[in-house]
């Protein structure tokens, strides 16, 4: 049938299909099948609250397995850093829906009394947010960001 097969002890294990992608353990359904796999370089960008950021480019890596990516920063600072929430782009490929990813940071300024720091993602943009002891979440700004420095991974599936 054009698909090539993968035996072991009489029981399928892998199958290339003849349209493209692999299944595995006797799987044939092609929505299930691994069609893409890719890893490179990225690069960050800000879209609001500052006029540039700074970033390690070494470590801007990412991952793509089928719709699943994974993405590595560094921020290293922001350049001329305002008052505005800090909107930031590049991602490698379009997020399907809104997510979250982790980070860590050194020598920011966050707001008083920030207790956490998240992640937040949709479809066109990726920011920071910070968690109000017995608040709410308030967005950063690229002023608080200013010299700091963010390290952090983002997962979220393609569209």
């Amino acid at each position: 049938n054009g698909n090539m097969t993968f035996w072991t002890n009489a029981t399928e294990r892998m199958r290339i299909l003849s349209s493209g992608g692999l299944t595995f353990n006797g799987d044939t359904a092609a929505a299930n099948a691994l069609n893409d796999y890719e890893e490179g370089t990225w690069t960050p960008t800000v879209t609001a609250g500052a006029s540039a950021i700074n970033v390690d480019s070494s470590n801007c890596i990412y991952v793509k397995v089928g719709t699943m990516v994974l993405c590595q920063f560094e921020i290293t600072s922001v350049t001329s850093g305002n008052s505005s929430v800090l909107d930031l782009g590049g991602l490698p490929f379009t997020p399907s829906n809104e997510g979250t990813f982790s980070c860590m940071t050194n020598s920011v300024n966050w707001p008083t009394n920030t207790t956490m720091l998240s992640g937040y993602l949709n479809t066109d943009k990726w920011r920071f947010y910070g968690s109000q002891d017995n608040g709410g979440w308030i967005a950063i700004t690229g002023s608080q960001l200013g010299t700091g420095d963010i390290i952090g991974t983002i997962t979220y599936r393609s569209s």
